[in-house]
């Protein structure tokens, strides 16, 4: 992943979108993507995983989501990563949106 290339972060919604719905807009989209332009926070991922846990078949999801999350780039999310989002929201830079769906540009400190 280069460094001025542009990193589209996974909200837990769209990737269970993607995940239960083969034909929606959100998966067009990703297809029209190179993997290494993705990223997910890692606590994105406890958030599915929590969500696998409770599903009907846990390991089944569980499965499921592994192979769908190792295909994109992993970043971890501490302290610094959440205070330099608050930051750049509290002056007016929020987040971009994509053609309406929930990708957000990965913050310019963060890249």
């Amino acid at each position: 992943m280069s460094n001025n290339s542009l990193i589209y972060l996974l909200d837990p919604n769209v990737c269970i979108v993607y995940l239960k719905n083969k034909n929606s807009s959100v998966n067009n989209y990703f297809h029209r993507l190179e993997s290494d332009k993705i990223a997910v926070f890692s606590v994105v991922k406890a958030e599915l995983f929590y969500g696998s846990r409770r599903s009907n078949n846990p390991q089944k999801s569980l499965n499921i989501q592994l192979l769908f999350l190792r295909q994109f780039v992993s970043l971890p999310f501490d302290d610094s990563c959440f205070f330099g989002i608050f930051a750049r929201k509290s002056v007016g830079k929020e987040p971009e949106l994509l053609s309406g769906l929930a990708f957000n540009v990965l913050p310019e400190s963060l890249r």
